[in-house]
């Protein structure tokens, strides 16, 4: 699978070779002069948010989440893989594991509770 998202102005490619038992994920970064893919070894301070229908990145800061370099897979990406829930890939550790989300409650709590703007639009 090949997931495409702007990161601070870079395109990034995100590809994950899937082979059931295990994951390996490789980011790359456009080069624009080269015109070629560059492999990006660390996001750093960013979190890469990967959806069938949505991929976008965010900062730590913004998120305020103790740490960035992994990717949180949004709805089911991964659904022959029984995942039922948001999962989390930490790409600095477990050599790619991935891992449910609710195990990782400083990343799970962006999501839960619901922010009150969400909320008090679905009451309307």
């Amino acid at each position: 699978m090949k997931f495409l998202l702007e990161n601070e102005g870079d395109l990034l490619l995100v590809d994950i070779d899937d082979r059931g038992i295990e994951l390996k994920i490789h980011v790359f970064r456009l080069d624009e002069n080269e015109r070629k893919w560059v492999k990006f070894e660390n996001l750093g301070g960013r979190v890469l948010f990967i959806g069938l229908e949505l991929s976008f990145s965010a900062s730590v800061s913004d998120l305020r989440v103790p740490k960035g370099n992994c990717i949180i897979f949004i709805d089911d990406v991964f659904d022959h893989m029984n995942m039922e829930d948001m999962s989390i890939v930490h790409l600095d550790q477990n050599g790619g594991h991935l891992s449910v989300l609710h195990d990782n409650p400083e990343y799970c709590n962006l999501f839960w509770p619901p922010p009150e703007w969400i909320v008090k639009s679905h009451l309307r």
